[in-house]
């Protein structure tokens, strides 16, 4: 399937190989939410994804991604999508609903992606992309099912 660039981006220049690979490690120092409640046995709660640490790894990264830190805090006030969302199932409503999020992003260069425990590598020369299943990086594509 070949996709086409977005017009918004295809002004850009294509990114050139540098051998540089970047691991970018996200650490959540802390998430909140109010005005929800999630109390399913049977239904895993879809905000402790937002709670985990995560890491993505960046194959012929830019050379200035390395040792680049970004600091968040963030708040999303949720109270109008979600207020019209009936309790029960285990989900209860209490507005207002918000989500806030204090968290850290790093990167720092890494010998080798493949070597690392990132869920996602990417290349952005290649357009290439591998998802980490069990501890094996799987390439994304349409008939792997991601």
């Amino acid at each position: 399937m070949i996709r086409k660039v977005p017009t918004f981006v295809s002004h850009l220049p294509p990114p050139n190989p540098t051998g540089i690979s970047v691991l970018s490690t996200v650490e959540v120092n802390s998430f909140q939410t109010t005005g929800i409640t999630i109390d399913s046995p049977d239904f895993p709660n879809p905000l402790a994804s937002f709670m985990q640490n995560l890491s993505s790894c960046i194959v012929d990264a830019p050379a200035d991604l390395i040792n680049l830190v970004v600091n968040t805090d963030i708040c999303y006030d949720l109270t109008g999508q979600l207020s019209g969302f009936p309790s029960g199932f285990g989900i209860t409503i209490n507005p207002p609903v918000t989500v806030s999020t204090v968290s850290s992003s790093i990167n720092r260069q890494v010998a080798d992606c493949f070597a690392t425990d990132a869920a996602v590598i990417n290349n952005p020369v290649t357009g290439e992309v591998w998802v980490n299943v069990d501890g094996s990086f799987v390439p994304v594509s349409e008939s792997s099912g991601f």
